[in-house]
């Protein structure tokens, strides 16, 4: 996928425009539990307790 934008886009800009196409963010297993990182985790919702 390529976009062209007309000025420099914001990382909100482009976290849209992944969205629009599907995109969803995923937790890495680290060390300290399930994270999401970047500018995606502002999006990322950890899901409840499993236990």
């Amino acid at each position: 996928m390529v976009s062209v934008w007309d000025h420099l886009p914001t990382a909100r800009e482009i976290l849209d425009k992944r969205l629009e196409t599907g995109w969803r963010p995923r937790p890495s297993l680290l060390r300290e539990g399930d994270v999401v990182e970047g500018f995606a985790a502002c999006l990322f919702t950890p899901p409840a307790d499993r236990t």
